[in-house]
């Protein structure tokens, strides 16, 4: 299913800005020059590309056809999944928060390296827990008509995001931080 793939599509993006934050956080646990304002960076890719554009899609699309096709909202998959979202909201908060101070002392490195890596460690979970078990329940229970809708649902957002020019900006902003860490 098409919506389905769009969503995976996104997923290997979000993994390969994952890989360059672990690449800051291993320059930055070795004590090598970094800029630790790409926290600031790695947030607003994390909050606008996987929060905004990817879970928008699941949380306000595929959930929602989830529910209609029988799964539950407040337990099972759809449950777990909207819990690692606001878990991972979390993370990239407390990354962001360090990307806007002064300086980091050795305090503040060791909390964004437990932060950097507890977040890359959860969303690599989930990014596996949905392509490998929730997208095919999903395939499985909901009907061809529902992705169809779907399918125009993330088109419409797609759209919005690229003629706003966010989506370019921030493909700029992984390529960067890519290119730099890994």
């Amino acid at each position: 299913m098409y919506p389905i793939a769009r969503l995976m599509d996104e997923h290997r993006r979000i993994e390969q800005v994952l890989d360059a934050l672990e690449g800051f956080v291993n320059v930055l646990e070795s004590g090598q020059d970094t800029n630790h304002r790409d926290l600031q960076l790695f947030g607003e890719f994390f909050k606008n590309y996987a929060d905004k554009l990817h879970h928008m899609k699941e949380e306000d699309g595929l959930f929602t056809s989830m529910e209609e096709a029988g799964f539950s909202k407040s337990q099972g998959p759809i449950s777990v999944m909207l819990a690692d979202h606001d878990t991972g909201r979390q993370f990239v908060n407390e990354l962001e928060k360090a990307g806007q101070l002064d300086e980091l002392d050795e305090r503040v490195k060791s909390a964004v390296s437990k932060n950097a890596r507890g977040f890359s460690y959860l969303l690599r979970a989930h990014i596996h827990k949905e392509d490998q078990i929730l997208y095919p329940m999903a395939v499985n229970r909901v009907s061809p008509q529902e992705f169809q809708e779907l399918e125009t649902s993330f088109e419409e957002i797609q759209e919005g995001f690229q003629n706003s020019g966010e989506l370019s900006q921030l493909e700029k902003i992984a390529d960067d931080l890519i290119a730099k860490y890994c």
